[in-house]
């Protein structure tokens, strides 16, 4: 691994956790790349569909208090 970050700061245990991420699907024989760019596409829409739905519910709460 190229030290790129500071032991044990945030920024290298991230990076820690990618890379041991990314060499989990590799090491399986029956991953194909359009499985691991299917993965990664099913958690970015998760997260955006979250963060769309609590953002609404703010917007909710806040015109309370106008």
């Amino acid at each position: 691994m190229i030290m790129k970050y500071k032991p044990y700061s945030p920024e290298w245990t991230r990076y820690r956790a990618l890379e041991e991420a990314i060499y989990e699907y590799l090491e399986d024989p029956d991953t194909s790349p359009e499985l691991i760019c299917g993965d990664i596409r099913d958690v970015l829409e998760g997260w955006v569909n979250e963060y769309s739905s609590r953002a609404e519910k703010g917007k909710v709460l806040q015109s309370f208090f106008k």
